[in-house]
């Protein structure tokens, strides 16, 4: 029971050192072929998950091998090497947050072609009275 854990926790960390390369191969291959799609936030996106998924299966497979920690006096302490994956992953976490704010939509995307218009013509005549203002008082100084 042991061997069959260790080589499925051994197969499931070169799988996610494996998934790394493809995940910044996915993002060169998007820059060299240029399909279309947009890098922000789809293709980003699709990295940030294949990154993400890479770094938890090292993760569990290093847990799954047993050498995701190491005993010690005190105890057992992780290693450096997962300790850095997890800060990793919690990074990619934060980043794919960050996109899905980044994509909520704002009142000016939730108007309509005919609303922004009317909106930049109204905005375009303050800027206008701003600048007949500012040019009068320049004159008076």
């Amino acid at each position: 029971m042991n061997q069959i854990r260790q080589k499925i926790g051994n197969a499931l960390y070169y799988l996610g050192v494996l998934g790394l390369p493809l995940g910044v191969g996915a993002m060169l291959g998007y820059h060299a072929a240029d399909q279309g799609m947009r890098w922000m936030p789809t293709m980003l996106r699709l990295f940030l998950v294949v990154c993400m998924a890479s770094l938890l299966a090292i993760l569990l497979g290093r847990w799954l091998e047993g050498s995701a920690h190491e005993e010690t006096p005190a105890g057992k302490k992780l290693r450096k090497r997962v300790t850095f994956f997890l800060v990793l992953a919690a990074l990619l976490i934060l980043t794919r947050l960050s996109i899905f704010w980044l994509q909520s939509s704002s009142p000016l995307t939730d108007l309509t072609p005919e609303q922004y218009n009317a909106l930049f013509t109204s905005d375009l005549q303050a800027y206008d009275e701003f600048d007949t203002g500012l040019s009068d008082q320049l004159a008076v100084v």
